[in-house]
């Protein structure tokens, strides 16, 4: 077995003027550790509320090795642990999140006096260095402390598995989507490799897809010619997250970054498809709180376009049946298309509905069945097939549109949809995805379907992919699988939290994790317990009385506030 190779003293870090034994601003602290298995070291400690540079461990080894990070969490109930590292050969970082909620009280993290390893990484070493570094923009702000660095050299047979396993593209089955949203008043990227991170950690995992949220509403999160960037000079900020989102933006735009954009390259370089989605949903969102500091005016400034609920009410949203938000919404889509995406993909889930009682609607079932649709019950067949005329209208229009795109870049401009899948929801919210599927208006399809509408995709060249949000991903695609489809879609997908990232990114190895046992399915980073920190005892613990739903063990000098 090849000899471990355990790197613990962060003192060795450069540049060393990055470095203090003390607290100060702007610097990694160096302390003093020792654990369990005989480990000791110097860990190095960058505190949240402070911006702190990026430091460099040499590593002087050689050969491809598999590395892990060790990190202390901290005790700390308002920060999240957040460690970024990354070779001195590679441009993006790695990064790996850890925080342990309380049960008992929300927003409060409690963290053990334990060690942290990530799950290995595997490079060829020769020559490499590595980076350590924090989120300064994070909001809330985040800490980092490593304390070690673990390199187990590889065999060459071990090398050889690695690499064909990279070279195979028959395992990419899931989507990964992001909402573009969240990133801006979390993460608060500000360069174009802060972006990226979002990207890298699909590099080789199971991911062929990349779904990218442009919009909400009428508003985008990038300066648009047809929405409204929802960040403006004078806005106002109803909430302290979106301040934090409109410096982010600001820097970006400051540079001349396309968010969207800057992903799409590096997706593409990676070899992985990439496409914009759209939240379809159009709104007024009513005053004071208007979510965000630009207010929505597509409603406000075409009142005539309102979804009319069946008593005569005029509702804060738009409505599909009106050739002006078909027409607004694919002109939004046709922006995006200006550029190398690989398709736009439209998010139905988001927002519905999206039909009414409007007056196109009436026409269209007097004309039909010479009777008024408000007479009529609310589950009439009759009703649903002429709502679902409108929504298939709007799939016609994005699919010429694409194909008028893809004609004049010589490749295709691919669609697709998710939405609710279930009989009884398509009928409710009328989507008629038997017609998307058949008239070929959709490339592949996000959804929960009935079995006959997977077997018509499949006649008609559409994919089909299981959408989860549940916890318990390897059962979702596990019923994927069992059901024929493609593949899955992961909302929100999160690649920074070791312990689930290290199962979701392999779901493609399908003999390798579906029928893992439950208890298997997401496997525990190696903990080490704590012994001292900068020569202060920090192993004793105690589990007795302490109250429910906190975590079992707590230091013995825990004074209960």
């Amino acid at each position: 077995m090849a000899e471990v190779i355990y790197l613990t003293d962060m003192s060795e870090c450069l540049p060393q003027d990055a470095l203090s034994t003390t607290p100060q601003r702007h610097k990694w602290q160096v302390v003093e550790y020792t654990a369990e298995e005989g480990l000791a070291g110097k860990m190095a400690f960058a505190h949240a509320l402070y911006e702190t540079p990026a430091i460099t461990l040499p590593l002087n080894v050689e050969g491809w090795h598999a590395f892990s990070i060790g990190f202390w969490p901290g005790v700390e109930q308002e920060h999240t642990s957040l460690v970024k590292y990354r070779l001195s050969g590679e441009s993006v970082y790695t990064v790996a999140e850890h925080y342990v909620q309380s049960p008992s009280l929300p927003g409060n993290f409690w963290d053990r006096t334990e060690l942290v390893e990530t799950f290995p990484r595997f490079a060829d070493l020769t020559g490499q260095e590595l980076l350590f570094s924090k989120q300064n923009t994070a909001h809330p702000p985040t800490l980092a402390c490593v304390a070690y660095v673990k390199l187990v050299p590889l065999s060459q047979s071990e090398v050889a598995v690695v690499q064909r396993d990279r070279e195979q593209r028959e395992t990419r089955k899931v989507v990964g989507m992001i909402d573009g949203e969240g990133l801006f008043h979390q993460k608060c990227p500000t360069t174009k490799e802060e972006l990226q991170e979002q990207i890298e950690p699909f590099r080789y995992a199971d991911v062929g897809k990349v779904l990218w949220g442009v919009n909400l509403s009428d508003l985008t999160y990038y300066h648009s010619k047809v929405g409204r960037f929802y960040g403006t000079e004078d806005g106002v900020c109803p909430v302290l997250r979106h301040e934090h989102a409109l410096k982010s933006h600001r820097a970006l735009a400051d540079q001349g970054i396309v968010p969207f954009a800057a992903a799409m390259d590096y997706a593409h370089e990676l070899g992985l498809e990439f496409h914009t989605y759209y939240r379809l949903s159009i709104v007024d969102k009513a005053q004071p709180y208007f979510f965000f500091s630009t207010e929505t005016r597509f409603v406000r400034d075409n009142p005539d376009c309102r979804i009319v609920a069946k008593d005569g009410s005029p509702l804060m949203k738009a409505s599909y049946a009106f050739p002006k938000v078909r027409d607004f919404m694919v002109s939004l889509m046709e922006e995006a298309m200006e550029y190398d995406i690989d398709g736009v993909h439209l998010c139905f889930t988001r927002g519905p509905e999206y039909i009414g009682y409007e007056q196109p609607v009436l026409d269209e079932f007097k004309r039909l069945y010479g009777e008024d649709a408000r007479d009529v019950a609310d589950d009439d067949e009759r009703l649903y097939t002429v709502k679902a005329s409108f929504l298939t209208e709007f799939l016609r229009a994005v699919r010429k549109a694409a194909d008028q795109h893809g004609d004049k870049r010589g490749r295709k401009m691919q669609v697709s949809a998710i939405f609710e899948g279930g009989t009884e929801d398509m009928r409710y919210f009328a989507y008629d995805a038997y017609t998307w599927v058949e008239e070929k208006l959709v490339d592949f399809i996000f959804t929960n379907p009935p079995s006959d509408l997977v077997k018509l995709a499949k006649e008609n060249g559409c994919q089909v992919y299981m959408f989860s949000t549940k916890d318990d991903k390897v059962l979702t695609m596990k019923h994927a699988y069992a059901a024929g489809m493609d593949g899955m879609a992961i909302w929100d997908i999160n690649t920074t939290r070791p312990e689930t990232w290290a199962i979701e990114s392999r779901l493609g190895h399908r003999d390798e994790v579906i029928d893992l046992p439950k208890q298997e399915r997401y496997p525990k980073m190696k903990r080490t317990r704590l012994i001292t920190i900068h020569g202060r005892d920090f192993s004793q613990t105690v589990d007795k009385n302490v109250p429910s739903g906190w975590p079992p063990e707590l230091l013995v000098i825990y004074t209960g506030g």
